[in-house]
């Protein structure tokens, strides 16, 4: 990679910003197996085709990276997240991935099934596991095996649960009861996230894909990116409230960028109204 162009910013996974423009990289495998390509984009390029890029470059190295043919889930998961840490997400990921290994973790990936897999989710959801980590559980294990599994192997976890994931924040409580919670806790990505729902609406599905260039306070506006839930929406800027303005700085302050999980958000949110409730009284 290029080492003359002075600072670099990382705007998102895998794009980067200095004085000269954008660079995107892209990453398969590790060790032995890993492949990356790097591709510069002069400045006022838009994220869509850096991001269009780096899909389409992500698949015409997967389908030519050696893939790994023996090893253990626990080994695959390892390499899995070496090159990963960029993540903004990364713990939460990390997390995910390693949870599976009690159960999992010693066995040949290719020897895993469906209904086994299947068969620990239950286990989970059974002693009260929430529907939105064991969502992300299949995801990380997803993504997992296919970085390393044949591109025409099966992936046991296609098919498996995908779990109801309950509301954040209440509805029925009142703008007012719902800003004396946040104002309780404490300085955090999930307190950011929480508050840029309250201010805004905007949901934290839609908070996690944001990236630098899509938050501009001094034109006080958000770009929200195109969602397929329901009839879908498209990607569009949208103008922000004072109020909303304010969320979003603590946002950017704290570096939210990829967001935290339903579950962490959930737990913030109980321990707010825990600690207003101590205040009331």
């Amino acid at each position: 990679m290029p080492t003359n162009r002075g600072k670099r910013e990382t705007i998102a996974e895998g794009i980067y910003k200095d004085k000269g423009g954008y660079e995107c990289v892209v990453t398969v495998g590790s060790g032995k197996t890993r492949r990356s390509k790097a591709k510069r984009f002069n400045r006022g390029t838009g994220m869509r085709e850096m991001t269009d890029w780096q899909d389409r470059t992500l698949g015409l190295l997967r389908k030519k990276a050696p893939k790994a043919t023996t090893g253990t889930l626990a080994q695959w998961t390892r390499d899995y997240l070496k090159g990963k840490t960029s993540m903004p997400s990364f713990e939460a990921r990390r997390a995910d991935a390693e949870a599976w290994h009690p159960a999992f973790g010693e066995r040949a990936p290719a020897s895993l099934t469906k209904n086994e897999l299947q068969q620990q989710m239950n286990t989970w959801h059974e002693a009260g596991v929430a529907g939105s980590t064991l969502n992300h559980r299949k995801t990380a294990l997803r993504a997992v095996l296919a970085e390393f599994l044949d591109e025409d192997a099966p992936n046991p976890t296609k098919g498996l649960t995908r779990y109801p994931e309950a509301d954040v924040v209440p509805r029925a409580l009142s703008p007012e009861v719902i800003s004396e919670i946040i104002d309780a806790m404490p300085p955090s990505k999930s307190r950011a996230m929480l508050k840029v729902m309250a201010a805004t609406g905007h949901p934290p599905e839609r908070q996690r894909k944001l990236v630098p260039l899509h938050v501009q306070l001094e034109q006080r506006r958000v770009f929200l990116v195109s969602r397929k839930k329901g009839k879908g929406t498209s990607g569009r800027w949208y103008a922000l409230t004072t109020e909303g303005v304010k969320a979003y700085r603590e946002f950017v302050d704290l570096h939210a960028w990829g967001g935290v999980t339903k579950e962490a958000l959930y737990t913030c949110f109980l321990r707010g109204v825990a600690a207003a409730n101590r205040a009331r009284a």
